[in-house]
């Protein structure tokens, strides 16, 4: 018998928290598959909120286009839209770039999170059939205990490494610290470690963020790994493969793309000084994203140079379209859980350099080659050797775009999530059944 058909229909809640998450398409596939209750989430694309993005006036507002990109295909009646909480979290969030204050620290923004896990847990409280909450960690907080409550098996769902290592990572150039000697967390982390120790089980997307967990010593049977993969989205915005342009790589600058927050976490003072050593290669560097302060002021000279070029925060379309005439995606992050702009960057048929801690499936010398976080020289040498190998980069790329396609889909996801659910309660139930 089918794992699925062993399963409670309509059995499992899932909570995206805020912002275009990849929980909410997690929520389509289990709605696909028969399993969903319902989501929830914060602004959502349903009611007047929907009616305002598909107006042909106030939908051309940017902000409301990247809201419209939020909907996923699900029925409105199985979406639940906590939306106060998210728009105290955009006003602090607004509050704290302004005063250049760090976002985590700001009372405004942990209240945000409380005010969405208090709404949430009115709904939890009035369901009597659902078995299983999926729930974003540092947005479970009070609803836990009216899952809790109400019998259902809690699995919390932690896309970066472990919280109480994240500092030391970001501070030790990528490298684990020993067992015990970690640093303290700030508050809102300190939120986000508690929604993870009173999970049943915790999903991670990554075999790197998986080993956090081990490293502080949970059951390697309750931390769980699914690649997210890419979403039907974003391969409808990857336009037609331009194969003659990325082959034909004589007589041009070979084209480098970063995207993500330009950060110390993301490898951002690792790349600057990797490019540094490589003299007069020809080549240039596209950034998409936010840049933090920081490199801005510390490194002017970079940013002044005319081959780096930064368009802030871009549209999945848009990135979709630059990714597709990329040909070396650079990502030497040193903390992740898994960076999804690692595998967009190879469904749009890119070579890529990163690290292990980005936990991604790229394998050295297979779809690209992996560095090890924090290394200068190694990051520096991967990127001169990528610039020499010319018409490889294409093949090679073109292989990376297939994989992603087999294999790392929406549907995929769907289907490795439906096995995960399946598969936990049926632990549970053997285990009360014994």
């Amino acid at each position: 018998m089918p794992e699925k058909d062993r399963f409670s229909p309509e059995a499992v809640v899932i909570s995206n928290g805020f912002g275009k998450f990849l929980l909410a398409t997690a929520a389509a596939e289990a709605h696909r598959h028969g399993m969903l209750a319902y989501l929830l989430t914060g602004f959502y694309p349903k009611g007047f909120v929907g009616w305002a993005v598909s107006s042909s006036v106030l939908g051309k507002i940017s902000r409301l286009q990247r809201l419209k990109a939020r909907g996923e295909n699900l029925p409105c009646a199985r979406v639940k839209s906590l939306w106060v909480g998210e728009l105290l979290f955009m006003v602090a969030y607004h509050l704290a770039k302004i005063t250049r204050k760090d976002p985590e620290a700001a009372p405004l923004v942990r209240l945000s999170h409380r005010l969405y896990a208090r709404a949430a847990r009115r709904f939890i409280r009035n369901d009597k059939e659902a078995t299983l909450y999926h729930y974003r960690s540092g947005y479970g907080l009070d609803s836990l205990d009216s899952a809790k409550k109400a019998g259902m098996l809690l699995l919390c769902d932690h896309t970066i490494a472990h919280p109480a290592l994240l500092q030391d990572l970001v501070e030790n150039g990528g490298k684990l610290p020993e067992p015990g000697k970690e640093r303290r967390v700030n508050d809102f982390w300190k939120s986000v470690l508690r929604d993870t120790e009173r999970a049943d089980h915790i999903l991670t997307n990554s075999a790197f963020a998986r080993s956090t967990f081990l490293h502080q010593g949970w059951d390697p049977d309750r931390v769980h790994v699914i690649y997210y993969g890419v979403d039907e989205a974003f391969f409808e915005a990857i336009p037609p493969s331009n194969a003659a342009d990325r082959l034909e790589t004589d007589g041009r600058r070979v084209r480098l793309a970063f995207a993500g927050t330009f950060s110390r976490r993301k490898g951002g003072k690792v790349l600057i000084e990797s490019l540094a050593r490589l003299g007069d290669l020809d080549w240039e560097l596209e950034i998409f994203g936010n840049i933090d302060g920081e490199f801005v002021s510390g490194h002017r000279a970079f940013f002044r140079d005319p081959r780096v070029k930064c368009f802030g925060v871009v549209s999945r379309t848009e990135l979709a379209r630059r990714l597709a005439r990329t040909d070396v995606f650079v990502f030497p992050s040193l903390a992740e859980g898994s960076a999804r702009v690692v595998f967009e960057a190879m469904a749009c048929g890119c070579y890529v350099i990163t690290t292990p801690n980005s936990g991604s499936i790229v394998e050295d010398g297979v779809h690209g080659r992996l560095v090890p976080p924090g290394d200068v020289p190694a990051l520096s040498a991967a990127i001169e050797e990528a610039c020499s190998r010319g018409a490889a980069l294409a093949e090679i790329g073109s292989g990376n775009a297939e994989l992603i396609r087999r294999s790392y889909r929406q549907a995929d996801l769907g289907h490795r999530l439906a096995r995960l659910y399946s598969r936990l309660l049926q632990s549970r139930d053997n285990q009360r059944a014994d």
